[in-house]
């Protein structure tokens, strides 16, 4: 059932248990493209049981609130959804609200905190909204418009009066099958309200807030080792490759270690969103410099950003700023300066001397290619993709850059969920076919949620009861996939096909007019399916949260379970002498028990912010 079905279907057939949302017309964007998940239902659900009538599709002579489910949808998808090219072209009296806002009965006030976009700070999103002073009223439609005005309240056939779509049934209309259907799903989303946990960043009011998130005390950390790591990748073309790109793409290694996809989720996370916006564009011309020195702009920026993030007000004065850890006097100007403003002067500078910047950018998207191999083309007189195309400066690519050169727009674009999908829903029945007890499934953003990826990710193992396993599965798959045409280049094979934990990274696509798309392969123990799992759907923040918590507990989490009992190296704490005991590996929930994590779906566990 499509999201627009089931608003439809909801309307006028839930028990209100609250009222506050009375009188609001609801737009409501999941992330979902044709079929509503789970999540989605639920939270149309609860508008609905709060007293708002929900609109099928996005009408801004309707509409009076669009609300989106935060974690998940970006202001692309959001865009492309309703149909609107950019965000200006929404009337300022619909406020973009995230989730949280409409889990209370408060929501008649604080739309500055809950605001999707940070952009539209100076629409009615960024008004502590009194109805009885400043009431939303949807402005008159225009002569000649084809709808008539909204009117919430409609009659149908039987003369009985409805709230909402008029195409909703009345609950005399509705057959008895109907009505059991929803009560079902009603207690369904009760038990589950109950029984659901606490997420990051989200609103105290919000409903899968029940009690206190076991890992807050770790995202900070978690955030700066990321950012230093990402610092120290961006120096070596082996280590990192893409990290320019929108949402973070992963960092492909030689070995078989992830960075989740770092998340970028819709602006306006936190009070002070626009700022951690302009630091961060700051933060990344300084990590590109051809200079050296300026790491330590970038960690004091990181720092900051941080800080922020976690400051649950706005930002008021320097001195309010400077109280903020790690932020220093000039930073905590360069904030107050965003704030009265709503610009860095300082940006502007740094982008008018920067063109390196943009060439180190441009050239590091290239599949293989670091931040030195980038500064050496640079240095080499090169300033366009056409200049490494012809050679200049006596560059030369190596096999796997030049496949990266060729499809550069291919590797460096989003792929709809849909198409992820659909090649994904190709290959399964290619690998079931070598052997039907394969478990394959697919990871990443996708098994997140997120409603487009950068790559496709996928996980092979199988169970061993039978005295048998998935030794050279991989070899046989790959050969079947390319002969179809669905995997077309290599870009790393592992050294030994026979082995029961390898990694495989290519291009493949949909069919043969369609793009190249990035796809890595995964072959894993079976006992190790579970942290396998966990690991590599993220996002980042979550799973190195996770870490941090198991190290305070005296564990070890990776890829391949939680472990008891390692012993490091005191002089080099990434050596360990003792690799311990394996106590949970084999699901995601006995890693998340053994921690004492509430259990939390792949879709609640988005906590990265850039």
């Amino acid at each position: 059932m499509s999201p627009g079905a089931y608003a439809e279907r909801v309307n006028g057939q839930v028990r209100m248990s609250e009222t506050y949302l009375n009188g609001t017309r609801i737009y409501f964007f999941g992330g979902d493209r044709e079929l509503a998940t789970v999540s989605t239902k639920a939270k149309m659900f609860r508008l609905a049981r709060c007293g708002a009538t929900l609109v099928p599709e996005y009408n801004p002579d309707i509409v009076t609130h669009i609300v989106i489910d935060d974690n998940i949808v970006s202001l692309h998808h959001l865009l492309e959804n309703i149909s609107v090219k950019r965000l200006s072209k929404v009337p300022g009296h619909i406020p973009i609200l995230k989730w949280p806002w409409a889990t209370t009965d408060n929501t008649k006030k604080h739309f500055r905190i809950h605001a999707a976009f940070a952009t539209r700070r100076n629409s009615v999103d960024a008004i502590d909204y009194d109805p009885d002073i400043n009431p939303i009223v949807p402005p008159a439609p225009k002569k000649g418009k084809e709808h008539a005005a909204p009117n919430p309240e409609v009659t149908n056939s039987s003369g009985e009066q409805m709230v909402g779509n008029p195409s909703a049934k009345s609950p005399r209309e509705a057959s008895s099958s109907s009505s059991r259907g929803l009560e079902d799903e009603e207690a369904s989303f009760e038990k589950q309200r109950v029984s659901s946990k606490p997420r990051a960043n989200s609103d105290p009011a919000n409903e899968n807030n029940v009690g206190e998130d076991p890992l807050a005390e770790f995202y900070a950390q978690a955030r700066t080792e990321r950012d230093q790591e990402v610092q120290e990748n961006l120096g070596d073309g082996n280590k990192a490759t893409n990290l320019h790109a929108e949402n973070g793409n992963k960092s492909h290694s030689s070995g078989s270690r992830f960075l989740c996809d770092g998340v970028r989720t819709s602006a306006g996370q936190c009070p002070n969103q626009d700022v951690i916006d302009k630091l961060s564009e700051l933060k990344k011309i300084h990590e590109q410099r051809l200079m050296t020195g300026d790491n330590f702009r970038v960690l004091k920026y990181s720092t900051a950003i941080n800080a922020l993030r976690a400051y649950p007000k706005r930002i008021r004065s320097t001195e309010e700023a400077m109280s903020l850890n790690g932020v220093a006097k000039k930073t905590a100007e360069k904030i107050m300066e965003i704030i009265r403003t709503g610009d860095l002067q300082r940006l502007h500078h740094e982008r008018a001397v920067s063109d390196d910047i943009r060439v180190i950018e441009l050239f590091q998207g290239i599949y293989g290619v670091g931040r030195q191999i980038a500064h050496r083309w640079y240095n080499a007189g090169c300033r366009t993709l056409d200049d490494l195309r012809e050679g200049k400066g006596g560059v030369k690519l190596s096999s796997v850059q030049q496949i990266g050169l060729q499809y550069y727009d291919d590797i460096n674009s989003r792929m709809p969920r849909a198409e992820a999908e659909e090649i994904f829903n190709k290959i399964k029945p290619f690998a079931l076919k070598i052997d039907s007890k394969l478990y394959v499934d697919i990871m990443g953003s996708f098994r997140r949620g997120k409603a487009d990826c950068g790559d496709i990710d996928i996980i092979i193992t199988r169970p061993t009861d039978d005295g048998r396993n998935h030794s050279g599965v991989l070899s046989k798959l790959l050969k079947d996939l390319r002969i179809a045409g669905i995997i077309t280049e290599d870009l790393s094979i592992p050294d030994d096909w026979s082995d029961l934990e390898l990694c495989y990274r290519g291009l493949c696509r949909k069919d043969s007019d369609s793009r190249r798309r990035r796809i890595d392969f995964l072959v894993i123990p079976w006992e190790s399916r579970g942290a396998a799992l966990l690991y590599y759907t993220g996002d980042d923040i979550f799973n190195r949260s996770m870490r941090l918590k198991a190290n305070k507990m005296g564990y070890s989490l990776n890829q391949k379970g939680l472990f008891a009992g390692v012993v490091r190296d005191p002089q080099d704490r990434t050596r360990k002498l003792n690799q311990g005991t394996n106590i949970a590996s084999a699901t995601e929930r006995e890693i998340f028990d053994k921690l004492g994590v509430p259990w939390q779906e792949p879709h609640e566990r988005v906590r990265g912010f850039s």
